[in-house]
């Protein structure tokens, strides 16, 4: 697995915006939400990732995929 991390970096930029929008599921509870509230303000970050990850993993960039973002 890591290999395919290694050759396809949108992969890598995926896993990360998954594992920070995963923390955020299981810490929206409203008692958890008090201690981690610092830690949504990572979506920003995960959009970011998702936006990357969504870029690389076409073929070939064109105005329509950049419109899509």
């Amino acid at each position: 697995m890591t290999h395919a991390i290694h050759e396809h970096l949108f992969i890598a930029f995926g896993l990360i915006a998954f594992l920070i929008l995963t923390m955020m599921a299981v810490t929206s509870w409203a008692f958890l939400y008090k201690r981690f509230a610092s830690w949504h303000k990572l979506f920003y970050l995960a959009m970011v990732f998702v936006m990357i990850h969504f870029l690389l993993a076409q073929k070939s960039i064109s105005f329509e995929y950049i419109v899509y973002i």
